[in-house]
């Protein structure tokens, strides 16, 4: 039983339920053809407390021998520098945002990431940073009818 996990799977739960509370002041739809500005945040928090619980009951059924321990402990330090240059990675990819545009900094962002996170095959990170990048710039312009910041 991993304590970090379950822990992990308790905040998300109390998280989702914050949410959801949360979301109640806002207007619910009237009709079937609007969902109203209540449906995506209360979808959101469901959907956290649902990966809450499935966190709670995947450490609850991890039995770990102590080979995998020692793995784990070996590789600890290795993951702390990922994290540091993701969290670093996000802190540039906000202020690239204004300055040359979604779709430049995304592309960036994804493509430089991958690379952080040790997946080294360089054409399919440039194929999907780019599909990516410029697909969901579409959904949102095209579909949301929301702009983004920057140039593009």
């Amino acid at each position: 039983m991993n304590n970090k996990d379950i822990g992990l799977g308790i905040a998300s739960i109390a998280l989702g339920i914050a949410a959801y509370l949360a979301s109640s002041t806002f207007p619910t739809g009237t009709s079937a053809d609007t969902l109203g500005a209540a449906f995506f945040p209360r979808l959101v928090a469901v959907i956290v407390m649902i990966l809450g619980a499935s966190i709670i009951i995947g450490a609850l059924r991890k039995k770990e021998d102590e080979k995998a321990a020692g793995k784990k402990a070996a590789s600890r330090s290795n993951s702390y520098g990922r994290v540091a240059a993701i969290i670093a990675l996000l802190f540039v990819y906000y202020f690239a945002l204004t300055n040359i545009g979604y779709i430049s900094s995304t592309f960036l962002l994804i493509t430089v990431g991958a690379y952080i996170l040790n997946y080294k095959n360089i054409k399919v990170i440039l194929v999907t940073s780019a599909f990516i990048s410029a697909g969901l710039y579409l959904l949102f312009t095209k579909v949301f009818y929301i702009r983004f910041p920057g140039i593009f």
